[in-house]
């Protein structure tokens, strides 16, 4: 006879585990029904008194973490209110400014669920910081702009160098310019930019 493997002797363990629970349950079926009873009032006593719901992203997160507790001295500080921003995107400036002001009107209409309308705000005092908000390819063609200036701009003569700049000048240097296109080929920006 072969010794019983680890396996079968764990397998033999449960259906005995579980035939004695049976057989106790069997024995003393009001006293099973009691406890089961009284562990069901006590489960829904403490899920009365003690249950939350907690609908925060925050709560998920391990509240001890630094980024939590910056995260609640901000909410300290300034208030814990849900801001919304809206941005209009288009090539119609008129039907932009009356989707705004529609919107405007339908969030001022609704205090219930928005105290405060913020939407109209004065960029003048931005116009002398304008190049920080351009796109990188529009701050390069200013920058080569600038190098094919250069002479003008920081010549030997200096601020006297436009009083080379001529028209004779100009039709000269497009003369030059126009020779040496190819009509094969497309005309570079620097060139367009000039006859233009």
């Amino acid at each position: 006879m072969t010794p019983a493997s680890p396996d079968d002797q764990h397998n033999a363990f449960i259906p005995r585990l579980l035939t004695r629970l049976v057989a106790a349950v069997c024995r003393a079926p009001r006293t099973v029904l009691i406890v089961s009873a009284v562990i069901s009032l006590v489960s829904a006593w403490e899920f009365y008194a003690r249950l939350e719901y907690r609908t925060q992203r925050s709560d998920l997160m391990n509240p001890h973490k630094d980024y939590q507790k910056r995260w609640r001295a901000y909410l300290s500080e300034f208030g814990d209110d849900d801001d919304m921003v809206v941005v209009v995107e288009g090539g119609d400036r008129a039907r932009m400014r009356a989707a705004l002001e529609s919107l405007a009107e339908g969030v001022r209409g609704n205090s219930t669920v928005f105290d405060r309308l913020f939407y109209k705000v004065d960029l003048s005092h931005l116009r002398p910081r304008a190049l920080l908000f351009l796109a990188p390819e529009q701050i390069q063609s200013i920058q080569d702009n600038l190098a094919r200036m250069g002479p003008l701009l920081s010549g030997p003569v200096g601020p006297l160098a436009w009083k080379g700049l001529t028209l004779v000048q100009l039709l000269k240097q497009a003369r030059e310019r126009a020779g040496t296109l190819d009509p094969s080929a497309a005309v570079e920006a620097a060139d367009e930019q000039f006859l233009t």
